[in-house]
């Protein structure tokens, strides 16, 4: 039996100013994340690098959406009888594909990150959208903490350092350093084991 796949695609259409939340979850540790909820689409940011990205493809959506309506036709986002609007969420992390593109005919814009499609008609909803993802990227700033640095890896670096003369030099380390001094340093450094564990991705 052939093996069974699918793709999962969605498309987000966006009239008038759009309710938004952007919370800050698990700050500073290890499963630290910012979530964007623009309506009833709910994105899960992972790390800061995602985050300023997202950023940057609003920011350039904005620049690209100058002929964008001020207000769009509120029937072009319409109810469906019997049903309930769906709701979405989605994780983000590692910069997923992302672009932003004005289909000047039918003039709309258009921005895609991931999996999720956001169609944007009017300048309302692109200024409340833009402005989540541009809180997102301040908030990362602190919700995401920077990776610790080992002292026995750092030392083992400087000693690696010390150890290499500059272009030109014979007998001595940088600034000067006799190499001899610096074979000392690289002594005195605590070794360092490196512990892999889990799958290689």
């Amino acid at each position: 039996m052939p093996r069974q796949t699918q793709q999962i695609s969605i498309v987000v259409t966006l009239a008038g100013p759009q309710d938004t939340a952007v919370v800050a979850h698990r700050a500073g540790t290890d499963g630290a994340a910012i979530s964007v909820r623009v309506g009833s689409a709910l994105l899960y940011i992972h790390d800061a690098s995602t985050a300023n990205a997202f950023f940057r493809t609003w920011r350039l959506a904005a620049q690209k959406a100058r002929t964008l309506p001020v207000r769009s036709d509120p029937t072009a986002v319409m109810s469906m009888a019997g049903r309930s609007e769906p709701a979405v969420m989605l994780d983000s992390a590692e910069c997923p594909p992302r672009w932003a593109q004005f289909d000047a005919t039918r003039r709309r814009l258009q921005v895609c990150m991931g999996r999720i499609v956001f169609t944007v008609n009017d300048h309302e909803a692109l200024r409340s959208t833009f402005a989540a993802f541009r809180q997102a990227d301040r908030l990362a700033l602190t919700t995401f903490a920077p990776q610790p640095v080992d002292p026995a890896q750092a030392a083992g670096q400087i000693a690696i350092r010390a150890l290499t003369p500059p272009a030109g030099s014979r007998g001595a380390g940088p600034a000067g350093v006799p190499r001899q001094e610096a074979a000392a340093a690289a002594r005195r450094a605590p070794s360092v084991r490196t512990t892999i564990e889990g799958p290689i991705r």
